[in-house]
């Protein structure tokens, strides 16, 4: 019989209460019947586990917001089901991977009307540069920075000054024939 002063009905790790006690033939076979069916500590194969993975895909799954999901999550959709652009739509350049350490592909999808929905027609290639301009955040950027940024960061951006040519890593007009002629 259990003394009531010890033990108080919770069980508390370090527990000895049941040390030294004969587990019944009877109750050995009660708990491995229990166990039939339950998956503990078997590996399941590729197969299962693409079903599994199957089951849980888009509107199944538990965590499926719908379009009430992040801007970040429908980007990571369009990714997944449709790969990476292959080249920017505004400018041509062509895709890859760039990065010292972490390798990312260089052009990236854009929404068109930003309402984020997950149709791939709402969405075009586009290199960085050609992104922040459709977005209008170099725009956003130059105002917010007031004159913080070199002058040439901004041209960068927002694309001003677009004729300046770069000679010997200074942005420079270029000079016309006339007067490299003379």
């Amino acid at each position: 019989m259990l003394d009531k002063r010890k033990y108080n009905g919770s069980f508390k790790k370090g527990n000895k209460i049941n040390l030294g006690r004969k587990t019944s033939e009877e109750t050995k076979r009660k708990q491995s019947l229990s166990m039939i069916g339950k998956n503990l500590g078997k590996k399941r194969t590729k197969k299962t586990l693409e079903k599994m993975s199957i089951a849980q895909r888009l509107e199944k799954g538990h965590n499926w917001k719908g379009e009430n999901a992040s801007v970040a999550s429908k980007h990571r959709w369009i990714i997944t089901y449709y790969g990476n652009p292959p080249k920017c739509e505004d400018c041509g350049m062509i895709g890859k991977k760039t990065g010292k350490i972490i390798k990312q592909w260089n052009i990236q999808w854009s929404n068109c009307d930003h309402k984020y929905r997950r149709v791939r027609e709402d969405y075009r290639g586009r290199c960085q540069k050609c992104h922040w301009k459709y977005d209008g955040h170099a725009e956003k950027l130059s105002k917010m920075m007031k004159g913080k940024r070199p002058k040439q960061f901004i041209e960068y951006l927002t694309g001003i000054n677009q004729t300046k040519v770069k000679n010997n890593g200074v942005l420079k007009a270029p000079q016309s024939p006339a007067i490299s002629a003379t």
